[in-house]
């Protein structure tokens, strides 16, 4: 049996994770009760800052180009 040795960056799986969780306050938020938006005010900025960080260690020519971004945003979520 052969392993995959490549590497799973941490930055896409926390994107990954909190999409879902800012998808599951903003369900609860307009199905259950409004109280659940003041989850956003730490989620939402948290999401902003692993995105921001994970863009940062795109290679150089995939900082150029639109889809350069996205290939590289694909491959690592």
């Amino acid at each position: 049996m052969t392993r995959n040795k490549e590497t799973v960056p941490v930055s896409g799986m926390l994107l990954v994770l909190l999409v879902i969780i800012n998808a599951l306050v903003l369900r609860a938020g307009l199905t259950r009760n409004s109280g659940w938006y003041w989850v956003l005010c730490i989620t939402f900025p948290l999401l902003l800052t692993v995105t921001r960080n994970a863009c940062r260690k795109q290679p150089e020519g995939a900082q150029r180009n639109l889809a350069g971004q996205l290939r590289w945003l694909l491959r690592i979520w």
